[in-house]
């Protein structure tokens, strides 16, 4: 009789993970460990994080083994920005080296594979088989969006991290093909494993006769706020349409202040709640009748996938991903930064608004999207490293 096979313990390194941040990477994350664990003990995975931000992963300790390091992102990054300033490389990776090593070392004595999904390798010395989503190549594609010190550290981190991975996992083919293109690489290095969703977190009993659009983003440049507003400045006092957007994420002050300034004039219509919590976010989504998703670039839209989990309607720009998502899903889609086109297309998707028959497809097909099934190409990719 054979015996059976013994399963590879796995790492997820995530001791660059942000335990502030709401949404984006650590939505991301949540998503996969809630997979990988589905509601029980997982002995072939150990999560690594570091001792600030350790209270992000409380939650997961009855479902992994959980190691803490005493990891200085802040401190390292000081230096990693130096080297970078000034295109050194090689001191760039000695001080990788210097950081990184001992904690390495004691990473590989448990585990030789290792999945990092901060967007960046931690350290570029790990002795076994590594995969890392990088999420997207914004810096390269919209140098604004970033100040100089940022830009080019990330044009070093995100190289060093390409040519140093053994796999690559692209949420999208416009991230894979912006990958091969702008790296060196094997085309099958870089696997495509899209995101998924919560479908238990997300399911909402649905009442089609309300005027809410909901907008979940952090106030990022390449989120296009600011051109959401103007639109919804037209239809609600030029195209008189009944609707009240609702806004939520991270923004700056003077952002905030653009909002409260325009109170009087829209009336309460246009609205930015800032940060909020797990269960004000579900509960959005479930009051909401139309999810926006109009980014001039991202890898994939997750807001995309919240919103038809909770049976919302989904009007999004087209871009290269979600011209993908429409391939699959019901979704109506209008021309990146055209005004025009976005008030056509919400005018129209808006006239259907209580169409209950509408959701059929997405609801069928959102099923092959929840977390439990994603996780399972992550757990069979990074087992075969």
């Amino acid at each position: 009789m054979k015996k059976k096979k013994k399963k590879k313990i796995i790492g997820i390194n995530c001791l660059d993970v942000n335990k502030k941040y709401s949404g984006g990477i650590n939505t991301f994350l949540s998503g996969i460990l809630t997979g990988l664990s589905d509601g029980r003990k997982n002995k072939n995975y150990i999560i690594y994080c570091s001792k600030d931000n350790e209270i992000f992963f409380n939650k997961y300790k009855p479902f992994f083994k959980i190691k803490t390091f005493d990891y200085k992102k802040n401190f390292y990054y000081s230096f990693y920005i130096i080297c970078s300033l000034f295109n050194f490389e090689k001191l760039f990776l000695f001080f990788n080296y210097l950081f990184t090593n001992k904690i390495f070392n004691e990473i590989y004595d448990k585990t030789k594979i290792l999945y990092t999904p901060t967007s960046i390798l931690t350290s570029y010395f790990f002795k076994g088989k590594n995969m890392v989503s990088p999420h997207d190549l914004q810096h390269i594609y919209f140098k604004k969006n970033f100040n100089y010190f940022r830009l080019k550290f990330r044009n070093m981190s995100y190289k060093l991290t390409i040519y140093n991975s053994d796999a690559i996992q692209a949420s999208s083919r416009m991230i894979k093909n912006s990958i091969l293109k702008h790296f060196k690489i094997k085309n099958n290095k870089v696997v495509i494993i899209p995101e998924g969703v919560n479908l238990k977190e997300f399911k909402a009993s649905k009442k089609y006769n309300n005027n809410i659009v909901f907008f979940p983003a952090y106030w990022w440049p390449h989120k296009n706020h600011d051109f959401i507003i103007n639109c919804f400045k037209k239809l609600i006092l030029e195209k008189k349409i009944d609707c009240k957007l609702i806004m939520c994420g991270g923004a700056s002050i003077k952002n905030k202040n653009k909002i409260l300034s325009m109170n009087k004039e829209m009336k309460g219509k246009i609205i930015h709640k800032g940060i909020i919590s797990k269960k004000k976010l579900l509960k959005l989504y479930q009051d909401s009748n139309l999810v926006l998703s109009p980014a001039t670039y991202e890898s994939s839209s997750l807001p995309i996938l919240e919103a038809i989990a909770s049976k919302n309607l989904v009007l999004a720009s087209n871009t290269r991903p979600n011209k993908d998502y429409k391939k699959i899903f019901k979704i109506s889609l209008y021309k990146l930064n055209n005004e025009k086109s976005f008030i056509k297309e919400f005018k129209s998707v808006w006239k259907n608004k209580l169409s209950k028959n509408r959701n059929t497809l997405n609801q069928r097909q959102i099923k092959n999207y929840s977390w439990l099934s994603i996780s399972k190409q992550y757990d069979s990719k990074l087992s075969q490293l």
